[in-house]
């Protein structure tokens, strides 16, 4: 570099350039050049500038990014010490005042992480409803219309369409996105703003891989964008840089896909300026040079639908803000933090006087029901657990697809045993001191058109929308055309639309009662209420907030919204500051969604670790456990959530309260296990099963507490399929891949001539039979019996004979029931009746 530039760039940055530096300094000097030629604030001028002129503007432009990074580290270094200091005094809090201490109560800490990015999810979909709505889909989600997403990803791009709805679809997308990464920037992650439209990138890594290396990058290089990429000497890449360049991304996408795109550690370890030398992040750095070369490249290497895409991409950045947010830049080592001090409390209560039992309770690593620790709460919060282990891709896909089967094949019936969902909405309507009444005329209009998109709009998110239903089978449902199967047999089943209603029905309960309560302060809440709200994060800061920011009224009725508290502004002679407005609607929201999944049952952060173990996709240990747990992640739930909420009531009620909770759950959920029961029968052309068994409501305790799968394989096989002579309970209970395994085996057995169980079914029959229990659409509660009597039962006493008489024995040698509809008619042949008492 010449000694003239090296003075002028050096008076530039205020100090003396030395020699060395010259190579480096000019590289960076023409790639921010050529950076600030396509900007917005150069463009129009950039041509008629001296080469001086140019110099100076890079280098005055790359000392601002010097300054501001050297700031951002600063204030990321403060926000660890507040983010752990916060910490400290909550977990003294937890102590103090809820009698939570230790390992429970950094268990406390990361479940109101998972609350929290529940909320800010919720609060980012609902502001790109309109891209939502705006790329259609048909057949259950099955395909997304192709002429939507053109037009999307055109106007993305910066292309006029022409077509209004694709226009407001790609707006509020880019601002969605953009507000995300600004809060993303705020919490201490690292990201810098392209200056084109963002779209995220899905490649599917066997397609990757199948088309191998030289030809996968022969294929994307003429789709690439040549100008953004800049080698080390500041000059455009050459064809061999960008191969090499091209060729690391192909690797990386391969071998471990996003497995570093957690943006914690995006903020330590990727550089800021430099494309080459993001050696390890190539997957992230594909410019795309127009929209077509986006969609050539999507539809040749995409995974997943487009929407799915960007709900994605949404979820993923809720999580990582909501870990900043609470944890600080550094969350791993924040939980590192949480986790000493843990293990230090517990240390010195074993040396205290402190009794066996209250060391066993309160002081022990043991979560949950099973023996989940906050290891394993902290790889799933974190995102470990929800990425394959390194080559492992493969497997991971293919036991993921194999779970989509089950749960297609075996969960069409999963919406009569939700009926317990009703009275879990009104007890859960009783804990929150909503109003029986409206809650009661919400559940009705929860379906209605209006009060859906009002709800939308005001922050409460339908699962269907959030692509979040997983309340049967958590963490197991994964991309691909498995994946959009299994959800479209949970929606043709109406069990997506019913809880999506319940929870409606709730939030908007809630969300009218606390525009109401809103109108008390702080201090004039009871203990009751403050606790809840403590429980759920709301500070007497955020309530005074609240306060402010007011009520919206809709057909009538005054809520609290999201709307309400977004309108609020940062005001700093007020001490309003835009760190706390960030975090209010995602408190709000995430108050209501988590309340919500006790109305309407869902997995929560312990669940999800006891249902993974901490362990990664595609792993031997991992998929074992996956496998297990499969279709146990909502009765586990049912317990864990129900017995902390029992808890709750205990410190800030009395022990009668608890003991009311826990008996009035019982009685209601087993009242409307009964219903469950006796419809299913009925709809399986059986008679009602004798009410007078002690069987009967031990299934009926089962169902109705959550366990409704579980009473089906004690006392009829999973899915009902034991009147063909299911394998036994042992199998069932050790899950349904497992058991899938058996059957399978059995078949190959039965056609050697030695069956593992019911040894006078042909094989022919079993392999039927396991086949039929795979697909989807045949075993829903409203077309199983119809297929069964239309053909299948026919099919099956042709190829084993006296099928159909061994299947009516059974019944009636189990509950004294018989078929008021004939296994092998589909017109009655009398009416339904209840059962005798079961005969030997």
């Amino acid at each position: 570099m010449k000694q003239e530039c090296l003075k002028l760039i050096g008076e530039t940055l205020g100090r003396t350039i030395k020699s060395d530096e010259g190579d480096k300094i000019i590289a960076a000097i023409k790639a921010r050049m050529s950076a600030l030629a396509r900007g917005e604030e150069y463009k129009d001028k950039w041509a008629r500038m001296t080469l001086q002129d140019r110099i100076i503007a890079a280098a005055g432009d790359i000392a601002k990014d010097i300054q501001a990074e050297a700031e951002a580290k600063k204030a990321a270094r403060y926000k660890q010490v507040i983010a752990q200091n916060r910490i400290v005094r909550e977990l003294d809090r937890l102590s103090r005042e809820e009698d939570i201490h230790a390992f429970t109560g950094v268990a406390r800490i990361m479940l109101g992480v998972e609350r929290s990015a529940k909320g800010i999810q919720n609060e980012y979909l609902s502001s790109m409803l309109d891209t939502l709505n705006g790329i259609g889909s048909k057949w259950m989600g099955f395909v997304e219309n192709e002429a939507d997403v053109r037009d999307f990803v055109r106007q993305v791009f910066g292309e006029d369409t022409g077509n209004a709805r694709a226009k407001a679809a790609a707006d509020a997308w880019l601002k969605t996105a953009e507000d995300m990464r600004q809060r993303a920037v705020r919490a201490g992650a690292e990201i810098g703003r392209l200056d084109y439209g963002y779209i995220p990138q899905s490649h599917d890594w066997w397609k990757v891989r199948r088309m191998g290396r030289d030809a996968w990058v022969d294929f994307i290089m003429p789709l690439m964008d040549r100008t953004r990429f800049i080698g080390d000497d500041g000059a455009l890449m050459d064809d061999a840089g960008l191969r090499e360049l091209l060729g690391g991304a192909w690797d990386n996408i391969v071998t471990s896909g996003n497995v570093e795109d957690n943006l914690f550690d995006i903020a330590q370890k990727v550089p800021k300026h430099n494309v080459s030398r993001y050696k390890k992040y190539q997957h992230r750095v594909l410019h795309f040079k127009d929209a077509e070369s986006f969609l050539a490249y999507e539809s040749r290497f995409g995974r997943g639908s487009l929407t799915s895409t960007l709900v994605g991409h949404v979820s993923k950045m809720s999580h990582d803000i909501a870990i900043m947010e609470t944890m600080g830049p550094r969350a791993e080592a924040t939980f590192k933090f949480m986790k000493n001090i843990a293990e230090s409390e517990a240390q010195n209560a074993r040396m205290s006087e402190e009794s066996r039992w209250r060391l066993l309770t309160k002081y022990s690593g043991w979560q949950g029901l099973t023996d989940a620790s906050i290891d394993d709460m902290w790889a799933v919060l974190s995102g470990k657990t929800s990425n394959a282990a390194v080559n492992r891709e493969g497997v991971a896909d293919f036991m993921s697809g194999w779970r989509n089967l089950e749960v297609a094949g075996k969960l069409g019936k999963a919406f009569i045993s939700s009926f317990s969902d009703i009275p879990s909405y009104f007890v859960a309507t009783g804990f929150n001191r909503l109003d029986f009444g409206q809650g009661l005329r919400f559940l009705f209009q929860a379906y209605g058109a209006d009060w859906r998109d009002y709800a939308n709009r005001a922050g409460l998110i339908s699962d269907s929308i959030s692509s979040d239903f997983n309340r049967w089978a958590n963490d197991n449902i994964g991309q691909g055309w498995t994946s959009k199967m299994a959800n479209a047999t949970m929606k043709a089943s109406f069990l997506t639309a019913f809880t999506d209603a319940t929870r409606r029905a709730f939030g908007l309960n809630m969300m009218a009662s606390l525009g109401k309560l809103i109108e008390k302060d702080w201090a004039a809440l009871d203990d009751y209420d403050r606790a809840r709200l403590q429980n759920a994060g709301i500070t007497e800061r955020d309530w005074q907030l609240f306060q402010a920011a007011g009520t919206e009224e809709h057909r009538g009725i005054k809520f609290l919204t999201l709307n309400q508290l977004k309108a609020l502004n940062p005001n700093p002679d007020a001490g309003i500051t835009r760190t706390e407005l960030d975090a209010l609607p995602a408190k709000l929201l995430g108050f209501i969604v988590s309340e919500g999944e006790m109305a309407s049952l869902g997995p929560d952060l312990v669940t999800r670790a006891e249902s993974t173990r901490g362990t990664q996709r595609g792993t031997m240990k991992g998929e074992f456990v996956r496998a297990l747990y499969l279709f146990k992640s909502f009765p586990i739930a049912m317990m864990e959530r129900h017995w902390r909420r029992a808890q709750f009531l205990n410190r800030h009620g009395s022990f009668v309260d608890q003991l009311g909770y826990a008996a009035g759950m019982v009685v209601a959920t087993t009242v409307f296990g009964t219903l469950s029961l006796q419809v299913q029968n009925l709809l399986n052309g059986k008679d009602a099963q004798d009410m007078t068994s002690g069987k009967f409501w031990l299934e009926a305790m089962a169902k109705g507490g959550g366990l409704g799968f579980i009473g089906d394989w004690l006392a009829n096989g999973l899915s009902e399929d034991a009147r063909y002579g299911a394998m036994s309970g042992l199998a069932n209970f050790a899950g349904p891949q497992i058991g899938t395994v058996v059957e399978a085996s059995d078949v190959i057995t039965a056609a050697l001539g030695s069956a593992i169980y019911d040894r006078e079914t042909k094989p022919g029959v079993k392999a039927a039979r396991l086949v039929r229990s795979h697909l989807p659409f045949l075993n829903m509660w409203y077309t199983s019996t119809a297929i069964d009597r239309a053909f299948m039962n026919e099919f099956n006493e042709w190829m084993s004979p006296g099928y159909l008489s061994r299947m009516e024995k059974k019944l009636r040698r189990g509950t004294g029931q018989d078929y008021w509809l004939p296994l092998d008619n589909l017109t009655p042949t009398r009416a339904p009746r209840m059962a005798d008492q079961p005969r030997k």
